[in-house]
């Protein structure tokens, strides 16, 4: 169930790269960031709308309680400005940067967090200590990172 899992995260992270690319292009045609990225949050609102309809009327959920919101510390409730942050200061960097290394240096700060989070059981995550092997991990991906970049800075030279 793990692999299927990871597997499962690899496709959809993915999407990443070419979603960056989408939106980039949107902002194009509208001309405006905050439009481009609004359109990119209501297109998804409306597909995670149609998924939840789908499966409370199919039955693999049942209708939830919106009263529990209330229940959520503030600070889980704020998820939304991180995913907001990614779309909109994307579509600024994907051009400049490239999809390569714009993934890269989200995955780069997705990596610091997730370390931190995981080290100190930031917002509800089990502790898990840092390892060395953990520390190489880190450490290989900010050499993925220079090196991609080092890579476009090399070809915009020649």
């Amino acid at each position: 169930m793990k692999i299927l899992l990871m597997l499962m995260m690899v496709v959809i992270g993915m999407t990443l790269p070419i979603q960056a690319g989408m939106n980039a292009r949107l902002r194009e045609v509208l001309d405006s960031s905050f439009l481009a990225a609004i359109v990119n949050f209501l297109v998804g609102l409306a597909v995670l709308g149609m998924f939840w309809m789908i499966s409370i009327a199919a039955g693999w959920m049942s209708m939830p309680q919106l009263n529990r919101i209330s229940q959520a510390p503030w600070w889980a409730l704020m998820g939304g400005i991180f995913g907001a942050s990614v779309v909109f200061g994307s579509l600024f960097a994907v051009k400049p940067l490239g999809a390569a290394v714009l993934i890269a240096c989200l995955v780069l700060g997705q990596m610091i967090a997730s370390v931190l989070a995981d080290h100190h059981g930031w917002v509800g995550y089990s502790v898990r200590t840092t390892s060395g092997w953990r520390i190489l991990g880190f450490v290989l991906l900010v050499a993925g990172v220079i090196l991609l970049q080092h890579t476009r800075v090399v070809a915009a030279a020649e």
